[in-house]
């Protein structure tokens, strides 16, 4: 098992992975950042950290943008679009989904929506100032784990948590293309634990060579507690903002 990065370890955490029954040795990640404000979120190609979030200008406001014509004409609904990308061939913005939008337990809670001057004038479906839409659709705002890429962590369906539990069964769903496979020992989590909350950070290092991308399937993990679970939430920290895990959903399925 590998560390997380140092961008994104949490303070004190210590770790006990098994994965498809293969015991992990206790990990120690190192310290949190000092600037956590620096980690980058992802949605689809739309990199933001969580300041420019709270700073970013409603798309709305920016009518003296060259791209707003093309932003507005892509959208059925200009209100809520903050502008997170602001450049002078690019305007990309994200907005919350309610509800949100869900895929095989992925949770995407936002949308994004990303238009550019690429082409010339009349060119494909660029707009009469050149301006077309590159990017459009659902997704998570998930930090960028350096080496590993995401995953969705669900509950267990089989194994719910109980409070007097000190070891956590979960399901984590690589996002990258796999051609299909588990992600059998290349899972790293981090667990940071607090007096209210369990917060976990789960990367899978990604597989070497051209893969196909149908499904993946989950795989189990369980991660040991230093104390029971007790009334603590269960977060994905990985999220932004952080999100409480849930039931794996019916469509997916373990080979046990």
């Amino acid at each position: 098992m590998r560390h997380l990065p140092t961008t994104l370890a949490l303070v004190g955490a210590v770790i006990i992975l098994t994965a498809c029954g293969n015991t992990g040795p206790g990990v120690q990640v190192g310290d949190a950042p000092s600037d956590p404000g620096a980690i980058h979120y992802d949605c689809f190609g739309v990199r933001v950290t969580a300041a420019e979030i709270a700073q970013a200008p409603e798309v709305a406001e920016l009518d003296d943008h060259p791209g707003a014509a093309a932003f507005e004409a892509a959208t059925d609904d200009l209100a809520g679009w903050l502008a997170v990308e602001v450049e002078a061939d690019r305007l990309g913005a994200i907005r919350p989904l309610d509800p949100p939008d869900v895929l095989d337990g992925e949770i995407r809670d936002h949308a994004r929506l990303v238009v550019e001057r690429l082409g010339q004038p009349g060119d494909g479906e660029a707009d009469a100032d050149g301006w077309m839409t590159t990017s459009a659709g659902p997704c998570t705002l998930r930090a960028e784990l350096d080496g590993l890429g995401a995953a969705t962590v669900v509950l267990d369906p089989e194994a719910p948590p109980a409070e007097d539990d000190t070891s956590l069964s979960l399901w984590v769903v690589e996002r990258a293309c796999a051609s299909g496979r588990p992600a059998t020992d290349r899972v790293a989590v981090s667990v940071e634990e607090t007096a209210d909350e369990v917060r976990l950070v789960v990367g899978v290092e990604p597989l070497e060579g051209d893969q196909s991308c149908p499904s993946n399937p989950p795989t189990p993990i369980t991660v040991e507690l230093a104390e029971p679970l007790g009334e603590r939430q269960l977060t994905d920290a990985a999220r932004f903002p952080p999100i409480e895990l849930e039931q794996a959903p019916p469509e997916l399925s373990v080979d046990r």
